[in-house]
């Protein structure tokens, strides 16, 4: 009796990697390990390729954007913050597209960016932060960061300071307590912290 090799099923299985190498250069169609080689490579390039595309045109736009900014008397960087402060959200991928085929509006853009930009440079500074000392509360001019939001001096170990806000939760010695600062948002929160 003839041994029986896997046959059909081979054949099928061979057929089927041949078929997705079609058009390939040489063996790399022809043959079937090589063609098992080359789709496997392939599908890890075109993988990660498809993550690569995002960025590409993510760049790509920024350029756009950067260079239609620039024409207007403003750098990408002033004009993303500028957009921010106005409460515009329009993505990169749609102001790309304004600053190529509609040179207008993107103008107008740019305008309400700037007026957003000024407003907040005449907006009146204020003494809205506050240091920890002691337990003591001290305010002291308005900087880009803010101290302490919530305080909790409920900790178990004295002589330190548990500082709570949204995502955080810190333990600060008390040489610390003067120098610790924390991002102006977590002031402006209305959750309760955790």
């Amino acid at each position: 009796m003839p041994r029986a090799k896997t046959g059909v099923v081979r054949r099928r299985k061979h057929k089927k990697i041949l078929k997705l190498a079609k058009g390939y250069w040489g063996l790399r169609s022809k043959s079937f390990r090589k063609a098992r080689e080359t789709l496997f490579a392939a599908g890890n390039y075109a993988y990660a390729h498809r993550k690569r595309r995002k960025r590409d045109f993510r760049r790509l736009w920024i350029v756009r954007i950067n260079a239609a900014a620039r024409a207007n008397g403003t750098s990408y960087g002033r004009f993303i913050h500028g957009l921010s402060l106005a409460s515009i959200e329009l993505d990169r991928k749609v102001l790309s597209d304004l600053a190529i085929r509609d040179e207008v509006a993107f103008t107008g853009l740019v305008k309400t960016v700037q007026a957003a930009l000024q407003a907040k440079a005449a907006a009146p500074k204020t003494a809205q932060a506050v240091k920890v000392g002691n337990g003591a509360l001290e305010h002291k001019p308005a900087n880009r960061h803010l101290a302490v939001p919530n305080l909790h001096l409920d900790d178990p170990w004295p002589g330190r300071l548990i500082v709570t806000s949204h995502f955080h939760s810190l333990r600060i010695s008390p040489g610390l307590w003067n120098t610790f600062t924390i991002p102006r948002a977590a002031l402006h929160s209305s959750k309760e912290p955790r």
